[in-house]
């Protein structure tokens, strides 16, 4: 879809036109002439608001599926309002995007938290969408490791609501317990980079790569997967280090904790000290982190 100049920035990649209603007519026009039995929308960007609501109206069945939390991103981007506002501005922004899921005959989320949510919030029957990672291009025998340096990785955008500044703490927190030889290895792109460059000492920027690298020469040769994010809603690149045998340590809140089993596959930690703390743990305890 081409956007028009009068569009707002959502990411630095990403444009939302203010004027996408104007595809409404053309887009009723195709779907008259399709004459779809099932309507899918699976974003809340111009097309998936335009087939939603060109559904609703020519009377289409419609089903949702919600795949990013963009009310807490909202609440997120913006840092210096109180509390109080942040979670008015979020509520309110929620409420919004529920508008679009109450059309739907059924609804698919990512973690049973937002199939809950979904179902007591739009009293819409709401299913749990499942998912899976090629266990051939994510595996441990793909590590090629030659050094003895520690290596926490993260993969992902770098944005303010994935919470990537922690890697800011977790190396001041390594630093003080005397552990120095650690890379943060980091794949991805966003805002947050130019902070993070000059606040990391250890960190060894990737930028975006594609699934052959990710799989061949990144996951497979952490030694732990790092995730602070907790506005994901699922966290495809938790299953992704898991499946590359490698340990994930993420936080509470949102969809990653429903994937790492607690003191089996990874650790889930309720804060930012207790996860640096679980960091060092495995560090210094290499027979705990392989088992």
């Amino acid at each position: 879809m081409k956007r028009t100049t009068i569009s707002i920035g959502v990411d630095p990649d990403l444009r939302f036109d203010l004027l996408f209603y104007r595809l409404r007519t053309p887009l009723e026009l195709r779907l008259r002439e399709f004459r779809p039995d099932v309507i899918h929308v699976f974003g809340l960007g111009e097309l998936g608001i335009l087939g939603a609501t060109a559904g609703w109206q020519l009377g289409i069945l419609l089903v949702a599926s919600w795949h990013t939390n963009m009310h807490e991103y909202a609440a997120r981007r913006l840092p210096f309002a109180e509390a109080h506002v942040r979670r008015r501005v979020q509520e309110f922004v929620l409420s919004q995007i529920l508008r679009l899921y109450e059309r739907g005959a059924a609804l698919l989320a990512p973690s049973p938290e937002l199939v809950d949510m979904l179902h007591r919030r739009t009293g819409k029957p709401a299913f749990l969408m499942t998912r899976g990672v090629d266990a051939v291009a994510f595996s441990p025998q793909r590590r090629r490791r030659t050094d003895d340096a520690f290596v926490i990785g993260y993969v992902g955008r770098l944005m303010p609501e994935k919470g990537v500044r922690f890697f800011a703490q977790l190396e001041e927190y390594l630093e003080r317990a005397g552990v120095n030889d650690f890379r943060i290895f980091i794949a991805g792109w966003g805002s947050q980079e130019r902070w993070l460059r000059r606040h990391l000492r250890h960190a060894e920027f990737q930028g975006i790569l594609d699934p052959e690298a990710l799989g061949g020469r990144a996951y497979a040769n952490m030694d732990l997967f790092v995730f602070p994010s907790r506005t994901d809603t699922f966290g495809k690149v938790v299953q992704e280090a898991l499946a590359s045998g490698v340990a994930a340590l993420v936080a509470t809140g949102g969809g990653p904790q429903t994937i790492v089993d607690h003191g089996i596959i990874g650790l889930v930690s309720p804060n930012k000290k207790e996860l640096c703390h679980n960091v060092l743990r495995l560090i210094r305890q290499p027979e705990a982190r392989l088992a």
